[in-house]
């Protein structure tokens, strides 16, 4: 019996890379994919971006797949990822302001 020959591709997102634990690391989130942006934001607009116990930074890093931290000092989010999980994520943290300025018209 001859084996059967199938071209196989990896999908994009698998890699052959192991992290520390051994778990294997998404293509997106080695090191030469990452890039990092500061999201200037208002002193009022950085409570507004968080949200109440931290729901809505929540919900924001989950959809754009980002990491997200906040630095209340220099009322700035710092987004780290690949260039389009932080296009989206800067998207999605308009979208919350904008929806919130809507609301106070």
């Amino acid at each position: 019996v001859q084996p059967q020959s199938v071209d196989w591709k990896a999908p994009p997102v698998i890699s052959n890379w192991k992290g520390r634990k051994g778990y294997v690391i998404p293509l997106s989130q080695m090191s030469g994919c990452q890039q990092s942006e500061d999201y200037p934001v208002s002193a009022s607009d950085f409570g507004l971006v968080i949200g109440k116990g931290g729901e809505s930074i929540r919900g924001i890093k989950k959809k754009s797949g980002a990491k997200i931290t906040g630095d209340h000092g220099r009322l700035v989010f710092v987004i780290n990822g690949s260039k389009s999980q932080i296009e989206r994520a800067k998207r999605l943290i308009q979208e919350r302001l904008q929806r919130h300025r809507i609301q106070l018209e």
